[in-house]
């Protein structure tokens, strides 16, 4: 991997934080608003949202209402993160989508991913449109979603560049002069760090190991009863060596992961616990 690896990471990043995401955010935004909610939080909380959304995230659920409308989906394009960054659940012993309420979020909450997915799924757009957002969606997840280095080849490039700012004119045609100066951008370290960070799905990366994170609670359970000193040293331990298996070479990077996945080993115990 050389500087200008780095370099060409850093544009095609640029290009989809700087340009892409601003331009779905305000697709979204122009949506909900001519439907006539005032903000992201109330868009997402209005009951037939939240319904296709709850199915996106849970499988073999029949909600309370709306019956007709639910969905078994194969696969699950919406993770626990994502959910859980959008709703939390009320004292409702069933689990259906009327059990949760959106919590206050903004637009710059949701990266690429949630923003393209919640405009695919709840929101009218032409057949051009969708075309458009699910090909720059694939774009981020096949060059920079699993792309724990922050570099990206010249043939990868080269095979990227032009359909990326294809599809980015085509998004909005005023920002060709962006793709300019961005394209000749010179390499600047702590940024392509940072954007990394943003760019990297951490929990694809960290359902991976989902097995490990497992294991890791249950041996984490056994030192509840030592007082939490020892219970939070022994997540610290746990999570070191689990971040050891991954071979990431990025200190920012580095700090993020174990800060979330300190998180998921604290979440499981907790669930863990109350499961018994």
């Amino acid at each position: 991997m050389d500087r200008e690896d780095k370099r060409r990471y850093l544009v095609v990043g640029s290009v989809i934080l700087e340009i892409v995401s601003p331009q779905l955010r305000k697709r979204l935004e122009d949506f909900y608003t001519s439907k006539g909610f005032g903000c992201l939080q109330d868009f997402i909380n209005s009951l037939p949202v939240k319904h296709i959304l709850f199915h996106l995230r849970h499988k073999n659920s029949k909600c309370c209402v709306d019956t007709a409308n639910c969905v078994n989906q194969q696969s699950l394009p919406l993770n626990y993160s994502q959910w859980n960054r959008m709703y939390t659940a009320g004292s409702k012993k069933h689990n259906c989508h009327c059990k949760y309420t959106a919590k206050p979020i903004s637009l710059n909450d949701l990266d690429l991913t949630l923003l393209s997915l919640i405009l695919l799924k709840c929101c009218s757009l032409s057949l051009d449109e969708e075309t458009l957002i699910s090909d720059l969606r694939e774009f981020k997840n096949n060059y920079l979603s699993h792309n724990t280095d922050g570099a990206i080849t010249e043939t990868e490039y080269n095979t990227l560049w032009t359909d990326l700012t294809t599809h980015v004119l085509q998004l909005d045609p005023s920002k060709h002069n962006n793709l300019v100066i961005i394209q000749n951008r010179p390499l600047d370290e702590s940024l392509c760090q940072y954007y990394v960070t943003c760019l990297l799905d951490v929990h694809v990366i960290l359902e991976k190991i989902d097995t490990k994170i497992d294991a890791t609670s249950a041996e984490i359970q056994t030192t509840i009863g030592n007082g939490n000193t020892e219970v939070m040293k022994t997540i610290g331990t746990k999570t070191a060596e689990l971040l050891a298996t991954m071979g990431i070479n990025n200190d920012v990077l580095m700090a993020k992961i174990e800060e979330v996945l300190q998180n998921m080993i604290c979440q499981r115990c907790k669930r863990n616990i109350n499961e018994q």
